[in-house]
């Protein structure tokens, strides 16, 4: 799975991603995925990633949630 190193003060830094199999590059999360992956990018380009603003007009979002009343438990 993923391993913690330590820095030079003996402090753990953040878990490091191995890219032994898609398990063990999602264990921490699509985010840290991203993160890592972006900024390996932003390394090898020797500049930032491009930024994008995504906005939406008249969105509708909906759920399908089940509630129970207090009252209706058994």
């Amino acid at each position: 799975m993923s391993s913690t190193q330590t820095d030079t003060s003996g402090q753990p830094m953040r878990a490091t991603i191995e890219y032994d199999n898609g398990k063990t590059l999602m264990a921490q999360g699509p985010q840290a995925l991203h993160d890592h992956v972006a900024s390996r990018m932003e390394k090898a380009l020797g500049r930032a990633l491009p930024q994008m603003e995504v906005r939406f007009k008249d969105v509708s979002i909906s759920a399908d949630i089940v509630v129970k009343d207090e009252t209706d438990i058994k």
